[in-house]
Order: structure tokens, then sequence, then C-alpha cells
């Protein structure tokens, strides 16, 4: 670790514990404007303390995430590209507790007349996109992604963003914490389930572990695999596209508050894992992965994320 970010990391977890005093009152505020235009209704807080949101325009609900820093990145020399570990600091946003579902990009498509995904062609569940509509959508690109966060007055989340809303702001290893999955329960993994499908052993799959899902999962189907702020399905179920380019080296020089992502690339970060990761591949800090803005994949979705900045213009 760079000397440097050893200060930073201790004041992400001095900030971490201020988060109870102010993160409540401060997502409030930010949502406030947006509650009187009916764009958004409170929830209450959910099981981990933090302010929930139904946004009307999709249906989604909406966890609100303080300000503050968070450790993010490694410095395992095996994940290069996903290091160094460093400390950004965040302004307050809103994440979508849930992947988006297939009934809600249906909604979508109907609306704007985009076509469906692809079939993914999971065996054992046909006509996934209609007959499954509790699922993440997957077979979705990029380019569909972000269409659906503009349709839906949200963005695809920063890097960044997913991260924090991931892994909290300590620094640990999955969603749930830094113990590996066990017989509990925490997200739909590479597992026996995943073995029975005949995907064969040369996978490194998670022996002893059978979440009963051999593709996707319902959304929320893992309530004990929640983060620190509640947002489910983090690891595991489908690969998350998220806004930034992708670039190996860019975490040794991103900004230190609200960093974007590269200004160009070719290829887009997805994040989270899916149902054909195992337990390695699932570190929050490590699961980091990339593809082509126009490609398709059946492990791959997103979730969308809401800024102060979007929530103060309101809806278009």
């Amino acid at each position: 670790m760079h000397p440097g970010n050893a200060t930073l990391i201790v004041g992400a977890l001095l900030a971490a514990m201020l988060i109870g005093c102010k993160g409540a009152g401060e997502i409030s505020r930010l949502a406030a404007d947006a509650v009187a235009r009916g764009e958004m209704v409170p929830l209450g807080r959910n099981r981990q303390g933090f302010e929930e949101y139904l946004w009307v325009r999709d249906s989604s609900i909406l966890v609100g995430i303080p300000a503050g820093r968070f450790i993010m990145g490694t410095d395992d020399k095996d994940y290069a590209y996903q290091g160094p570990r460093h400390s950004p600091e965040l302004s307050a946003y809103f994440i979508d507790k849930y992947e988006v579902t297939n009934r809600q990009y249906e909604r979508f498509c109907a609306t704007t007349g985009r076509n469906r995904p692809p079939d993914p062609g999971f065996r054992g569940l046909p006509n996934y996109f209609s007959g499954y509509p509790g699922h993440p959508v997957a077979n979705v690109a990029w380019v569909d992604a972000q269409a659906y966060a503009v349709w839906a007055g949200k963005s695809l989340p920063t890097e960044a963003q997913w991260e924090k809303a991931a892994r909290g702001t300590r620094g640990q290893h999955y969603p749930w914490g830094s113990r590996d999955p066990s017989q509990r329960l925490v997200g739909n993994l590479a597992d026996e389930a995943f073995m029975r499908e005949s995907h064969g052993p040369w996978l490194d799959t998670l022996h002893g572990y059978d979440d009963g899902y051999p593709w996707t999962a319902p959304v929320g189907s893992f309530p004990d695999g929640a983060s620190p702020y509640g947002v489910l399905d983090m690891a595991g179920n489908v690969w998350e596209w998220v806004a930034d380019w992708y670039d190996g080296e860019y975490y040794r020089e991103s900004p230190t508050k609200d960093p974007q992502g590269p200004a160009t690339g070719t290829r887009r970060v997805v994040r989270g894992g899916s149902w054909d990761s195992d337990a390695r591949g699932l570190y929050a800090g490590h699961s980091r992965f990339f593809g082509w803005t126009v490609t398709e994949f059946d492990c791959r979705g997103f979730r969308c994320a809401l800024t102060g900045e979007q929530l103060r213009s309101g809806l278009q």
C-alpha cells in the first residue's frame, strides 16, 4: 500500500462512525424536492438503518447512500488492475436496491419501442424475458442499460458509487462481510446448483454451497447477502454494467472526490460477478471486468443510481 493511502483509509474508517449521526438528515434533504414533486415516495429505513424511497418512474426502490469516504480497490498483487487500495470521497447519492428486472425492462421496451433482449436460452427457464418478470434482465448491452437509465430519469452508477454501495466504508471483502460463502445463503453463485446443470468441473465452483438456482434468481432472494447499506444482489446473479470506461491503471490516478472514470475508452466496466462466478471472483474489490458497449451477455444486467444533481433538475 502506498504510504499516502494509509491516512486516507484511516479517515474512511473514522468517517464511517459518523454515518449514523448525519446520514439520515442528509438523504432526506436531498430527496425533499423530488418527494414534493411526487417523483419519490419515502418508505422509511431498512434493516440496516438507511432510508429507502420508491422511485415512481420505474417502480424501483432506491437506497440512500450518505456522503463520505470509503475504501476502494485492493492491494492484492494478483489483481493489480483492480488496485491500488485507495479512499475516494463521494457525494451522497441513491442506488437501486435491486437489479433491474424483466418486468421493469419490459415496461421500458413497451413505452419506448426498444427491442427486447435476445432470450438467453437458460435451460428450464423458457421465454425468460416474459416468463420470469421478477428475475434480473439479462443479455443487455451497455447501450441498452444506458438507454434504460436515461428513460428512468436516473443514470448507471459510477464504479465508485457501485463499490461503496457494495462493500460499505470499511473495505470488507463481500457485501455481507469478509467470510467466504458457506452454508448461509448470501447470493446466487457458481455452486452445486450450477454444477447440476452440467456446466463442467472446469470452474472453481463452491462445493457444499447450494443456492438452488443454476441460472439467475429472482432479485432480492438472498437478504442475508445484503450490503452494509441494505443493497441486495451485489455479488452474483448478474454482472452489472456501470458508467465508467475501463482502464486497468485508472485507480492509480483517479480523483479523490467523486471519480467518474476515464474520459474515453473502448470498453465499459461491469461489476459484481454472476451466477457463474466463484467466491474469489465475487470479492467486492476484485469483481471488476469489462465488455464492449454493444455486446450482449447472458450473465450481464444492471442497476441504476441517482445523484443530487439529477434530483435538483427533476424529471424531464
